[in-house]
């Protein structure tokens, strides 16, 4: 049976139905996902003694012991 000329039956319509909520747990899950690793991420880089505070301090170092105008201090400055 056709349901309303869409060309589809009730039970292709019910198998799509179940198809489209799979995908959209799949999709929210990801999201989810996605935003746990974008936290984690922020948390390394910003975070107390993350990798911005480490370099910020390995750049100080480096300039105080090779001088600003270092090929030493050139290498790691542009690092952000």
């Amino acid at each position: 049976m056709s349901a309303s000329g869409s060309g589809l039956t009730i039970a292709e319509l019910t198998a799509q139905d179940t198809a489209y909520a799979a995908l959209h747990t799949a999709a929210t899950t990801a999201e989810a996902e996605l935003d746990e690793a974008q936290r984690q991420r922020g948390e390394y880089y910003d975070g107390e003694n993350g990798l911005h505070d480490k370099m910020v301090a390995i750049k100080k170092a480096v300039r105080s012991q090779y001088g600003a105008g270092s090929t030493e201090y050139a290498a790691v400055k542009v690092i952000k």
